[in-house]
């Protein structure tokens, strides 16, 4: 990796096209190399030269610094930069003229340098377009690399410049448009030029492609992050096409609206639970408008009237007025009943009059990609228990009773909107005897069991009494496959919804890190879903930004092998927490080991002393502890040094807790003594930086170092 990291870039200053939306959205970079610096020891003299010299001859094994040794900036290491070297080292020349302000020191395309090219957009292209969005990307994110910046002028214009970036509008019912689909591109580098394809969002997405070869990695709603390179090369010839194996990809809860064109867009992510930047120049966002989940509860009050959450929907709707969605909730929660006649009639009325009422907001519904929720309440003890209801549960399960309901609202629906589908969610996994999802049902599974073992492991579940029967793997892959097999052979979709965040209690995050490869290529791969949603959830301590980070990644390219997940764990870290990054990937394996119980535990209904081994966190404190000091020493950077002051946070209150009696209790002066040092450090700390423990729940005011931190936050 790199040397150093540092914030060289706040785009809220910058004007014009290099603009953006996020005002406090910045651009972190590399510092890593130095011009002649061959053996990467932070100084040029005479044994770099010696090194070059070897490296031209074949003779030398050692690791170095590339970029510092083509100082020609040609991607090859040959005489040419030997002479330059001794020349700097001789006074005869300066080896700052051959250094840059910019990132990138030099970018070419088909053997032609930035500079010569220009980037031409359709003649139909309007500012609407996401083609048009697509180039301002590309002009944007060039100018920021390399210093670069490429006028964009129309097809039917006079071009500016020798050689061009030329998008391209696919019809979506040409022969090419049925290849790429609403999302997949295709590019090839033919004499010098570059020519983009794509539908909907296929531009866009080929933009991002090309600006992570540039060294570009998008990790963050308020950051994204650029290697210092000195040559990179397009090559004449270079053609790909991709198109997404997913229809629908989300990680939520680590990004807010004003990451999407920072953070989701880059990440190449499409779905609609955004609730922003649905408009046609940044793509068609897929999925259901408004409500993702649970809407009925919402649709029998959009219907009767009925308050929910202090607001009168009904009245809101009839006004005109605004208002974000609500959930059903109250003291008694709610399930229709899934056989009453007179039930669906409220219902689907409330269904029909939320999608005027998103009508009146100017939401515009979308074959392929637009859907509506139409789903039970988050309540799996609420379902209806009438004869009729129980009766048709014995054979189909609750799953099967709802979905029939769906169904009945998905046949209704296409007189008033012939293309629209109807999106349902199951809790309940029971594999239906006869029921089946109608072609414009998309059924969203939600579920995977047990948080300790991934999928394809179950065995290790097994009948665990530890947990309940629908938190454990086994049943989970069996049913996600039968439901899979349902949707396809009705020609429906059907999306998986994954849980892998940590909830209960955020400053003892899920070790669950890497069990993310194995889940989610299993849900994808084995079980042919056709969208996934990753819940992210927690703060930014428990790994939840690392965990999204991964996802998107995996959403992206699915068929990545394990080894290449590993090698996006540690640039994220390397990014996150500087140069001991391999200190920490050390850390996330410990932390793993941590939750290598016997129990079986979803972790968002589970308190993490189900999910952590004690008796294993007390014998590798001290360790553990070390891993994220040492790395605390190997950087100078203000971000990464908080993150991992951050990091060492959770790992001590996790640590102290499983040390106190040994320590505080039992142990010698010295250790008790550590013990309130690293205790009252912590406490300081932690309400410093509103770090929080559980819901609500924050370091103690006034500190009591006799109280387990894990008995003050009551973790059972």
């Amino acid at each position: 990796m790199k040397k150093l990291l540092s914030v060289i870039l706040m785009l809220s200053i910058l004007a014009g096209t290099l603009c953006v939306s996020a005002s406090a959205w910045s651009l972190r970079a590399d510092d890593s190399y130095s011009v002649g610096d061959v053996d990467n020891d932070s100084t040029v003299n005479g044994k770099d030269s010696a090194v070059l010299k070897s490296i031209i001859a074949g003779a030398y094994n050692a690791s170095f610094s590339r970029d510092g040794a083509d100082i020609t900036a040609d991607s090859s290491l040959d005489a040419k930069d030997s002479y330059l070297l001794k020349s700097f080292l001789s006074g005869a020349a300066s080896a700052e003229e051959y250094e840059s302000p910019n990132n990138v020191y030099k970018l070419t395309v088909g053997g032609y340098d930035i500079s010569e090219f220009c980037i031409v957009l359709p003649e139909k292209a309007t500012y609407e377009n996401n083609v048009d969005y697509a180039a301002s990307e590309m002009q944007k994110y060039i100018a920021l690399a390399t210093g670069v910046e490429l006028e964009i002028v129309r097809e039917n214009e006079e071009r500016p410049a020798p050689c061009a970036i030329i998008y391209h509008m696919v019809d979506e019912d040409s022969e090419l448009g049925r290849e790429l689909g609403i999302e997949g591109y295709k590019y090839d580098i033919t004499n010098g030029d570059v020519y983009i394809y794509g539908t909907r969002r296929g531009n866009m997405y080929c933009t991002y492609e090309l600006l992570e070869r540039l060294g570009y990695v998008f990790y963050s709603n308020d950051y994204a992050f650029i290697y210092e390179t000195r040559c990179v090369e397009f090559a004449e010839g270079e053609s790909k096409t991709h198109i997404p194996r997913l229809n629908f990809r989300h990680a939520g809860e680590t990004f807010g609206a004003a990451g999407a064109q920072t953070h989701y867009f880059p990440r190449k992510l499409n779905g609609s639970q955004l609730y922003s930047h649905a408009e046609e120049r940044y793509g068609t966002l897929t999925g259901p408008h408004f409500i993702n989940a649970h809407s009925m509860g919402f649709y029998w009050s959009m219907a009767t009237g009925n308050y929910t959450d202090d607001e009168h929907l009904y009245d809101c709707y009839l006004s005109g007025e605004k208002k974000q969605e609500t959930a059903y909730s109250g003291p008694n929660p709610w399930q229709p009943c899934a056989t009453s006649d007179k039930d669906y009639e409220v219902l689907f009325l409330g269904f029909r009059r939320t999608i005027r009422m998103l009508e009146t907001w100017n939401v515009v519904f979308r074959d392929d990609t637009s859907s509506m929720s139409f789903s039970i309440c988050d309540n799996q003890n609420g379902y209806c228990a009438c004869r009729n209801c129980r009766a048709i549960k014995k054979t189909e399960g609750y799953s099967g009773l709802y979905v029939s309901l769906t169904n009945r609202a998905a046949k209704d629906i296409k007189e008033y909107y012939p293309g629209m589908k109807v999106m349902t969610i199951i809790y309940d996994h029971s594999i239906p005897e006869n029921v089946r999802p109608e072609e414009n049902v998309i059924i969203w599974f939600c579920g995977h069991g047990c948080n300790n073992h991934y999928f394809g492991q179950s065995e290790l579940c097994g009948d665990n009494p530890s947990s309940l029967p629908q938190w454990r793997n086994a049943e989970d892959e069996i049913a996600l496959k039968a439901w899979s097999d349902f949707c396809h052979e009705a020609g429906t979709e059907i999306w998986y919804w994954y849980y892998p965040g940590t909830y209960l209690a955020n400053i003892a995050p899920c070790p669950n890190v890497l069990n993310v490869y194995y889940d989610m290529t299993f849900v994808i791969n084995e079980c042919n879903v056709d969208g996934f949603y990753h819940e992210g959830g927690g703060e930014i301590y428990s790994f939840a930004a690392l965990k999204a980070h991964l996802a998107t990644a995996l959403l992206w390219d699915p068929d990545m092998t394990y080894e290449e997940f590993v090698e996006k764990c540690k640039e994220f870290l390397y990014i996150y927490y500087g140069e001991g990054y391999e200190l920490i990937w050390e850390y996330i394996l410990l932390h793993m080991e941590c939750g290598n119980t016997d129990n079986c535990y979803l972790n968002g209904c589970d308190w993490p002393a189900k999910m952590y081994d004690l008796e294993y966190v007390a014998e590798h404190y001290e360790e553990m502890r070390k891993l994220i000091t040492d790395a605390m020493e190997m950087t100078d950077d203000p971000y990464c040094d908080y993150n991992l002051e951050l990091l060492l946070a959770t790992c001590d209150f996790t640590g102290l807790s499983a040390v106190h009696d040994d320590w505080y209790v039992n142990g010698t002066r010295e250790q008790k003594a550590l013990y309130i040092e690293r205790y009252m450090y912590h406490c300081s700390f932690a309400k410093a930086n509103g770090i929080v423990y559980r819901s609500e729940m924050y370091a103690p005011e006034d500190p009591d170092p006799s109280v387990s931190l894990w008995e003050y936050a009551y973790f059972k």
